[in-house]
């Protein structure tokens, strides 16, 4: 094993310029059907085939107007329409309004031809059978919809990068697209290691604990974009290790290997990712997150696959994660999708040493206009310094903490 490679320390942003110098995320598109695209992006502008509204409606109860008939109409001096019938829902009229008449309709009825605006029910009275009394005016195009005023046909509504949510379903579904092109998931395997680890389901003996991190990388890589894909427990076991690291890395395109990246006599992540591939870095200048490494393994067709190897410790991992994995998986993305950040002003000082870049959990609090951060600290191992943060702030290489009261970035886990 190159001895040189043992924690020779880089930036982060070092690591992440040597991982894509040996590795890029492909770019791999697919269609889907319109009830698999929520949360998906799109990998192309949509284009509306067909005007949405199709046809003019009316949005609100009442009577199809022409707005001329109604100017001047007021309580003392109403303007009197015959009433030509109604509209029915789901169905064209064939009645044509003449000057001085009206028709029934209701939110969402076509109207019929000859009208322009809507008179809402409430500023009108029946007088019977035939004829009705308007006391206000209206403009014409108050109160309906005309057609293509949502959407024209040939305009792009939805373009390349948008992540669908249940609004962007909507507009698909009104525009009858029941197909997209999404960018893939990209596959990403997860393995925890260590002869300490158990089951979520099982009681750990005296010295075991069980398996956090492999759920929380699941969660995390879920929220990032990509399809996890988790590996059973693997023990301190050389071959074993050596197989399941060689399963995953033929079925995704990125490999989690968390634990047994710290030096010591029974970690196998670095002896054994070093023999099967190119070791690119063990070791970057961040807390937590230091013993992370990575290196490249090509698969039985000769394409390269990422593996890295993070640290045992939760939050070390989780937020190492979030700094180098992340970007990675969102690469094809960096120009289309901002990252969820808001800005606020410490409570407290964060103290940092210089020459490493610290990420800090953080938790926002709501002070009438004004957005506190209040920082969650607590050692790499405890997991609720997770689960009782919004997001993090990064202290830079250069800096020597941060002030209370300065105005700071928080990179959201998600979005509130």
């Amino acid at each position: 094993m190159p001895r040189e490679l043992m924690f020779e320390v880089i930036t982060a942003d070092q690591a992440s310029e040597k991982i894509l110098s040996h590795w890029q995320l492909p770019a791999r598109l697919e269609r889907v059907g319109l009830r698999d695209t929520w949360n998906r992006i799109l990998s192309e502008d949509v284009v509306a085939p067909e005007d949405v509204p199709g046809f003019s409606r009316s949005t609100m109860d009442g009577y199809a107007v022409n707005a001329e008939d109604t100017f001047g109409a007021s309580e003392s001096l109403p303007a009197y329409l015959t009433l030509r019938g109604e509209v029915p829902m789901g169905v064209k009229p064939e009645q044509v309004i003449d000057m001085d008449e009206t028709m029934a309709v209701a939110t969402g009825s076509m109207l019929p031809q000859g009208a322009n605006a809507v008179v809402m029910i409430e500023r009108t009275a029946k007088i019977d059978d035939r004829t009705i009394a308007v006391f206000r005016p209206v403009a014409p195009g108050e109160n309906i919809l005309e057609k293509g005023e949502d959407v024209g046909a040939n305009q792009v509504v939805l373009r390349r990068g948008t992540l669908v949510r249940g609004q962007e379903m909507g507009v698909l579904a009104s525009l009858g697209i029941t197909e997209v092109e999404v960018f893939c998931l990209p596959n990403v395997g997860i393995i925890s290691t260590g002869n300490e680890l158990v089951e979520p389901e099982k009681t750990p003996s005296p010295g075991q604990i069980r398996d956090s991190n492999s759920y929380t990388l699941y969660g995390a890589v879920k929220d990032a974009g990509g399809q996890p894909h988790l590996y059973r427990l693997v023990p301190d076991q050389e071959e074993e290790f050596r197989a399941t690291i060689l399963k995953a890395v033929e079925e995704n395109q990125v490999v989690l290997v968390s634990g047994g990246s710290s030096v010591g006599t029974r970690d196998l992540t670095l002896k054994i990712l070093n023999q099967l591939g190119e070791l690119l870095f063990h070791g970057i200048a961040v807390k937590p997150g230091k013993p992370t490494l990575a290196t490249v393994v090509k698969d039985s067709s000769g394409t390269n696959t990422l593996v890295i190897g993070l640290p045992g410790h939760p939050v070390s991992a989780f937020i190492t994660f979030r700094r180098l994995v992340e970007p990675l998986l969102k690469g094809h993305l960096r120009e289309l999708l901002p990252p969820a950040c808001v800005y606020g002003r410490l409570t407290k000082n964060i103290p940092s040493q210089a020459g490493r870049e610290e990420h800090v959990r953080v938790r926002l609090i709501s002070q009438g206009e004004q957005v506190l951060v209040e920082p969650v600290f607590g050692k790499s191992g405890m997991l609720t310094s997770l689960t009782a943060a919004h997001g993090v702030v990064t202290v830079s290489l250069e800096a020597q903490g941060l002030a209370a009261g300065s105005e700071v970035a928080v990179k959201l886990f998600k979005e509130l």
